[in-house]
């Protein structure tokens, strides 16, 4: 199968349950496949949210005829301490504890969101996007 056909039809999936897409691998691992799925949404991933996206996705699969070879499936989320960059990685961290690296320091506290071009933390603190070096979610 493509990864475009993969991606669309995991896109869907994932758009359809509210969550977001985090990211999507494809590996060959012998003679099967692994495909991995990281979701999320604000606030956090439920176990059951990603059994059902694991359920809805597999269903997807069988029923467009995408494999031929044998596949695993695997549905979880980015976990803390996964890098943060995107637009997506953004909106799914709000309200949660991260931390900042920037060229003037390292700045920790909850992020409330995104304006103008800033990462919007507690206490109205803006940090410029393109002047953040890392970024993580932390404990």
């Amino acid at each position: 199968m493509e990864a475009d056909a993969l991606r669309e039809i995991v896109e869907g999936a994932v758009s359809e349950a509210g969550l977001f897409l985090v990211d999507l691998q494809l590996v060959r691992t012998g003679r099967k496949v692994l495909i991995r799925i990281l979701a999320d949404r604000e606030g956090r991933i439920t176990i059951g949210e990603c059994a059902a996206l694991s359920g809805t996705v597999g269903d997807l699969l069988e029923a467009h005829g995408t494999f031929v070879e044998d596949y695993t499936l695997e549905v979880s989320s980015p976990g803390v301490g996964r890098p943060l960059s995107t637009e997506v990685d953004w909106k799914r961290c709000r309200g949660r504890v991260i931390e900042v690296r920037t060229m003037e320091g390292t700045v920790k506290g909850v992020l409330t969101g995104t304006a103008e071009g800033a990462l919007v933390m507690d206490g109205d603190t803006r940090i410029p996007m393109d002047g953040v070096l890392e970024a993580r979610e932390v404990i």
